[in-house]
């Protein structure tokens, strides 16, 4: 009885290593091979600094605290993160920059991120 017990131990904790191996390699194989998304300053319609609610946290597809460049191309909307967390300050800062002297016309969020003060 006892070396039956063991056995089955043994390979639930085989099958648990297997399985979190599985889960791992699925999520490096989803973020390679996620869409890619780029678009030149005369393509982008809007930008908003916004976070996430409540379906978007459990989701875990988008930052929490981000900067959300909104473009449509071929009649498709698109959309780019820009997480506020991760990107260090000064390199959002001049992405910012950039984009206003290639579109001054278009308003670029300054409330609540500190890159924009």
């Amino acid at each position: 009885m006892f070396r039956i017990g063991q056995g089955w131990h043994r390979w639930r904790a085989l099958t648990a290593c297997l399985l979190i191996f599985a889960l791992i390699l699925h999520s490096i194989t989803f973020a390679i091979a996620g869409e890619r998304f780029s678009a030149d300053a005369a393509d982008i319609d809007s930008i908003k600094e916004e976070t996430s609610n409540v379906h978007t946290t459990a989701a875990l597809r988008r930052p929490f605290r981000r900067i959300a460049i909104y473009s449509e191309q071929n009649g498709q909307a698109e959309r780019i993160d820009i997480s506020l967390k991760i990107f260090v300050q000064t390199d959002i800062k001049t992405l910012m920059e950039i984009i206003k002297a290639n579109r001054p016309d278009l308003p670029v969020p300054t409330s609540g991120a500190k890159a924009f003060e």
